[in-house]
């Protein structure tokens, strides 16, 4: 009845852009569920082309955000945890920052996402390697708001209760146990959303940022 009321209180605390992202990757992936029930060879199409294979970014520019709505198709767990993630936190940012910052949060986690995953994998040697979904971007939000509210105090999964700017190093320390035990998660996109929204958040180039970094240095170091 409680994680009931729970998700009843989420979706009346819905916020326009967050309702809008959430309507969209929903109904594409209902789209390409049917349409792959109708044909496999044109939801692989629907997927070569839209998803974020680093070989052919260059020829294909548009999956660097194409790939963000577009999920598996027996990815129903990866969506559902994006959703939520989103549901949760997203609209407390979205009414932080303004619809148009929030917008501009969401691309800029999105492709910052896409640029690091890019990049890792031509390092690795497997550019060829595909990727999709909304975790970047997502993660791009929590990371935010950690970064906004950091005194606020969640309660996942009916844990201890967590404080958001603890959250970061949270969602630090699942991708590096992820990538350990090799569970097939895009780590290095998640890594760049939250770098994307660190810096868009943060500015850590601004003077007042760097004023604020040396002043808590100097405070580390008086304790050693």
């Amino acid at each position: 009845m409680r994680q009931s009321g729970m998700f009843k209180q989420m979706l009346s605390n819905l916020s326009p852009v967050v309702r809008a992202f959430l309507m969209l990757i929903l109904g594409i992936h209902i789209v390409v569920l049917v349409i792959s029930l109708i044909s496999s060879s044109a939801s692989d199409f629907i997927y070569l082309n839209f998803g974020l294979i680093p070989s052919t970014v260059l020829t294909h520019p548009w999956t660097v955000l194409t790939s963000v709505v577009l999920h598996e198709r027996n990815g129903l767990l990866h969506l559902l945890f994006n959703g939520l993630a989103l549901l949760s936190l997203g609209p407390w940012v979205e009414r932080g920052l303004g619809q148009k910052r929030f917008v501009t949060l969401m691309l800029i986690s999105a492709l910052s996402g896409s640029a690091l995953y890019i990049i890792v994998q031509f390092l690795k040697g497997t550019p060829g390697t595909m990727v999709i979904g909304a975790s970047g971007a997502v993660i791009g939000v929590l990371t935010a708001f950690a970064l906004m509210f950091p005194e606020a105090e969640l309660q996942l999964f009916g844990l201890t209760p967590l404080k958001a700017k603890n959250l970061i190093w949270l969602i630090i320390g699942i991708d590096i146990i992820v990538t350990i035990f090799g569970a097939g998660i895009a780590s290095s996109a998640h890594f760049g959303g939250l770098l994307g929204a660190f810096a868009y958040i943060k500015r850590p180039w601004r003077p007042q940022y760097i004023a604020n970094m040396r002043r808590r240095l100097e405070r580390l170091k008086s304790r050693l």
